[in-house]
């Protein structure tokens, strides 16, 4: 970026055009009643009772700040990339918003017909017995910030993040997909059923 100098107390110190360009709200967020939101530097922090969580914006020319009960996203000019982007940090910080109040639940099946597959939780990682046979387990990874649960052929994943309940819920139907078998007819595996918030 083209930048200017000015010589102050001796020193030079750059002056970038971003820098004295006010900048536009692109998204305005408005925060519940008993969530509490705080920015500190980069990072975003929303909580509700015991339940918080925090984000980092890593994207640079894009400020977050609380005024009041709104939060605004604010971006240095409309170019395409900073909006897009400047409403897709709105959309986490909803989410964010939504994890704390309510959380997220993402509910799969096993599912199979030839060989009974068993899945049981063993610390930050579900142990999946049986696919299609075989001896060994399949390990499939709790990302932190999940909980699952798994009651006969159902799995429930909850949490607060988003990301963390479906990639967890991901994990588990990428380790038992059909590899080298036909899956119009094999459909042995744990698939995802519903996708939902807490009460």
């Amino acid at each position: 970026m083209r930048q200017r100098k000015r010589k102050l107390a001796g020193d030079y110190w750059p002056l970038y055009i971003s820098d004295v360009m006010e900048k536009k709200v692109i998204s305005e967020i408005k925060i519940p009643e008993g969530v509490n939101i705080t920015v500190e530097g980069k990072t975003v922090n929303v909580q509700s009772g015991e339940k918080k969580t925090s984000r980092t914006i890593k994207t640079k020319g894009i400020d977050v700040i609380v005024e009041g009960d709104t939060v605004k996203i604010l971006v240095p000019n409309e170019r395409k990339s900073f909006v897009s982007t400047g409403i897709t940090i709105g959309k986490h910080i909803e989410n964010m918003i939504l994890g704390v109040r309510k959380g997220f639940v993402y509910k799969l099946k096993i599912n199979y017909a030839h060989f009974p597959i068993r899945a049981a939780v063993n610390g930050d990682v579900v142990d999946i017995e049986n696919y299609v046979g075989r001896k060994q387990k399949i390990k499939s990874k709790i990302m932190p910030g999940a909980k699952v649960e798994v009651k006969g052929q159902d799995i429930i994943v909850s949490g607060i993040s988003k990301e963390a309940v479906g990639q967890t819920a991901a994990n588990m139907e990428e380790a038992t997909k059909a590899r080298r078998l036909c899956n119009r007819k094999f459909l042995d595996g744990i698939y995802l059923m519903e996708r939902g918030v807490g009460k």
